[in-house]
């Protein structure tokens, strides 16, 4: 696509920002799920206590 129009590299550049947004979202989530995790790894030391 190289050579396109105004119109093209304002597609590509929207495209790009939405990926690179969505990846960022991605390892926020691990990070999260990593740390729900190891709470709930802690929380099975407690004992097997009914909630």
């Amino acid at each position: 696509m190289a050579g396109g129009t105004p119109q093209d590299n304002g597609s590509i550049n929207q495209l790009k920002a939405t990926v690179e947004e969505v990846l960022r979202q991605n390892t926020v989530l691990r990070a999260a799920m990593e740390k729900i995790e190891q709470e709930c790894a802690a929380n099975d030391d407690l004992g097997d206590e009914v909630l």
